[in-house]
């Protein structure tokens, strides 16, 4: 759980969030993964979901003109 991950990563829906240096818990969730190759599977299809639904490009370029048209606002360059 550390900077922007958890805004991606939906615990234990498309993937395993364990606390930044807890090497305890990542050997668990590691471990998880080994014996539950179903559900590690299943992890990585629902993560696949997620980027496909909601990081295609014409979302990502909508977004970056917004915070570049921000940006050049907040500089005085655009009214």
């Amino acid at each position: 759980r550390s900077g922007g991950i958890p805004g991606v990563i939906d615990d234990g829906q498309n993937g395993l969030l364990v606390p930044y240096g807890d090497s305890q818990a990542l050997a668990q969730a590691l471990t998880q993964l080994l014996n539950t190759p179903d559900f590690a599977r299943q992890l990585g299809a629902n993560g696949q979901q997620k980027l496909a639904a909601t990081y295609r490009w014409e979302q990502v370029r909508t977004r970056l003109e917004t915070s570049y048209q921000m940006a050049l606002k907040e500089k005085g360059f655009l009214s």
